[in-house]
């Protein structure tokens, strides 16, 4: 994934935390915002995305970007990485 790439993902989470998505929702409701968002899914009342990068710096890199939007929103998704995969979940706590 490129860094053209990297920045339009930050964008569209950026969008998803402002629009004031992270609320609870159910399979229904969520499903129907989330038609917007199409490599994300909601499953089990977590929504969350898999993202592959190119190498481990990108993977890293787009972690601590999201981090920085998310705190910004006052949001802390769950991230879990192994070498070039991110996975990233919203979720209430």
């Amino acid at each position: 994934m490129n860094k053209v790439k990297i920045f339009h993902v930050d964008i569209k989470i950026s969008n998803f935390i402002q629009n004031k998505i992270m609320k609870t929702y159910n399979e229904e409701t969520a499903t129907t915002k989330l038609k917007h968002f199409p490599d994300w899914h909601f499953d089990n009342n977590v929504i969350e995305k898999k993202i592959q990068f190119k190498n481990f710096s990108q993977a890293l890199g787009f972690i601590v970007q999201v981090g920085v939007l998310a705190e910004k929103a006052n949001h802390h998704p769950e991230f879990f990485n192994v070498y070039n995969k991110v996975n990233i979940r919203l979720t209430t706590h």
